[in-house]
Order: structure tokens, then sequence, then C-alpha cells
């Protein structure tokens, strides 16, 4: 159905081929009785108060009435012996039937619903964003030429934290409830990075866990998104779905040491 189209005064219309295949499936109106002048008349009427040409529209418009008139005009002229058929003749007017007609709209009418029912499966599936396995991004962080996929994803953030929350839990330490120890973010980022540093290799989050209390958790996840985010470590995945990994980026090191 078209969004915004031209109305004719007939009892049904949504749009010229839907009108037709109504009116045959109906039987409420003989096809032959559709008033070819009234709905060209309407029709012009139609595009002189558009401001533009719709193509879909007016190219469905001339196709329907192209047919009609080729069938209104056999019906007036004696029939002559059946000639061979014409190879180079369109298909789509290839007509000599009401029903050939009716399969024809009928076709159409699929193709049409069809094609409206693909767009809503787009629009839907353009609202889901996937999780990339990483298989075509991998980059060398030790001499040892050892590859690791980098992971990329809208749960980064939610799997971090949960992988922190497992470590601590697996850390089976006792919660402290009568204290709150300070975990300053600066302290916390120092302390990772200098263990990233020391150990020459990659780490996994639950080697930055001294405790399984909440605020240590809350420190180690900011500070390891502030080392991300200024670039001094990468944080990534050996393997899709794996456990994830935190190392030194070599790059952003090796421009402080030349600066310095």
């Amino acid at each position: 159905m078209h969004e915004a189209g031209y109305t004719i005064k007939l009892p049904v219309f949504e749009g010229p081929f839907d009108l037709l295949f109504h009116l045959i499936k109906k039987a409420e109106v003989d096809i032959w009785s559709v008033s070819l002048a009234e709905i060209t008349e309407q029709y012009l009427a139609y595009l002189q108060s558009m401001k533009e040409l719709n193509l879909d529209i007016a190219s469905e418009f001339l196709v329907m009435a192209a047919t009609l008139l080729r069938l209104k005009s056999k019906l007036l002229l004696p029939r002559p012996p059946k000639p061979e058929p014409d190879e180079e003749e369109e298909e789509l007017f290839n007509i000599n039937s009401a029903e050939e007609l009716f399969n024809r709209l009928e076709e159409y009418r699929l193709f049409k619903e069809t094609a409206l029912l693909l767009k809503e499966k787009e629009a839907e599936q353009q609202k889901i964003y996937l999780r990339s396995t990483g298989g075509q991004k991998m980059m060398v962080i030790s001499r040892q030429q050892s590859y690791y996929f980098f992971w990329e994803g809208p749960h980064l953030l939610s799997e971090i934290m949960r992988s922190l929350a497992e470590a601590a839990a697996a850390a089976a330490m006792q919660p402290t409830i009568d204290t709150i120890d300070d975990f300053p973010v600066a302290d916390k980022l120092a302390s990772i990075y200098d263990l990233l540093r020391r150990s020459g290799k990659a780490l996994p989050l639950s080697a930055f866990i001294r405790s399984n209390q909440l605020w240590e958790l809350i420190t180690t996840f900011i500070a390891l998104l502030e080392l991300a985010r200024r670039r001094k470590v990468l944080l990534f995945q050996e393997r899709p779905f794996g456990r994830i990994l935190v190392a030194v980026n070599q790059d952003k090191l090796k421009e402080q040491e030349d600066g310095a």
C-alpha cells in the first residue's frame, strides 16, 4: 500500500494494481467495465497536484492501463488465426484472458508483500549488533610471535566486571564488613601497570584482585578502563569467547621511552 497515493471514485482503491486485483478477486465489478478514461482522467488530476512525480505509482498505473487497453482491444477486434508466439514480446504484456491477468496480479501482490516483509526484516536486522569474533584482527604482542585475537563488542564493560567478580569469588576470601579499605584509582592504576611491566606477559584479570571486596572490584574496573583509554594496555582474548587478558601496549611504551 502506498503511503501517499492518488484516489479515484471507485468502490475500493489501494493503488492501480491493488484495486484491479480486489475487483477481480471479489467479482464485484466486471474487469471489462472498468472505465479507463475515468481512471486516466483522475490520475492526470492527481499528477497535477503533485510537486514531483512518484515513479513507482506512475509505473504501476501505466502497466495497468496498458494491460487493460490491450485486453479490451482484443475483445473488440475479430480474432485472427493464432499466430506463432513472438519470443521478443515482453512477458508482461503476453496476457490473453482475464484468468491470466488475475494470475499475473496475484503474482504481483505476492512479490509486493514479500518485498515489504523483507524491508521490515532489514529494519529489524539493522538494530542488531553482533559481537565480532576478531578472526581477521590480530597483533603480535610478544617476542615469541604469539598471536592474540582482539575482542570487540558492545558487552565489553559488563564482561570485564563479570570476570573481575568471578576472580574475586574464586579467591575464597572472607569479605571485610567492619572496615572499608581505601582503594585510590591512581594507586590501583599504577599497581596494575607496574605488575604488567614486571611480568613481561599478558595476565588474566584475576591477577589484579587481592580480595573480593566490592570497592576493590570497582577500583580495578575503573583503573583498567582508564589504562585502556590511555592506550597503555590492551584488552583481548586468545580465542573467541575466551577469558579476557591484559597486556602492556608495547607501542605506547616505546613512545614513552623515546620521549623520555
